[in-house]
């Protein structure tokens, strides 16, 4: 009795496993080369905006917030936006 079809593995499957396989044995070096190869709105979509910012000098973060206008984005009031 046959409980399921049988998929045959496909040129498509060999391909995906294929780099899968290769991207695992490659050294940090090769990875990085690699990586160089995609635009940063490529990087930066994979990751989340705190792992962007922990990546970012605190003075960048605090400079860029200095140069958005009035009402946006713009950093809390110091003392943490407390009310007095």
């Amino acid at each position: 009795m046959q409980e399921g079809l049988l998929m045959s593995y496909t040129m498509e499957d060999f391909r995906r496993d294929f780099r899968k396989k290769f991207l695992e044995e490659l050294t940090p070096e090769e990875r990085l080369a690699a990586a160089k190869r995609l635009s940063p709105e490529e990087v930066i979509k994979y990751l989340s905006p705190e792992e962007i910012l922990k990546a970012l000098p605190r003075e960048a973060i605090e400079d860029y917030l200095r140069r958005q206008p009035n009402g946006s984005s713009a950093a809390p009031p110091q003392g943490g936006g407390q009310p007095s």
